[in-house]
């Protein structure tokens, strides 16, 4: 699913999508090797605490809801599809 959403980006991409392709990537790199079946609320969650607590990278609640978005969106197309 991933790969579908970040191959309909145009090039060059638009800030706002180079931020969408990061996220995804981050997912992706996150959660790519689990079957969907393995991916629960409570394992969202872990990751979501993850980036809060992230010291390399601190992020604001605004970003990790934005995380939060783009999964749930890219769950929402896989199921339509």
């Amino acid at each position: 699913m991933v790969e579908e959403s970040t191959s309909s980006v145009p090039v060059p991409p638009m800030p706002h999508e180079q931020n969408l392709c990061r996220t995804l990537h981050w997912w992706k790199v996150q959660l790519g090797h689990r079957l969907l079946v393995d991916i629960t609320p409570a394992l969202i969650a872990e990751y979501r605490d993850r980036l809060n607590r992230d010291k390399a990278r601190r992020r604001a609640n605004a970003m990790v809801n934005r995380y939060l978005v783009v999964l749930s969106h890219t769950f929402t197309v896989g199921l339509r599809e």
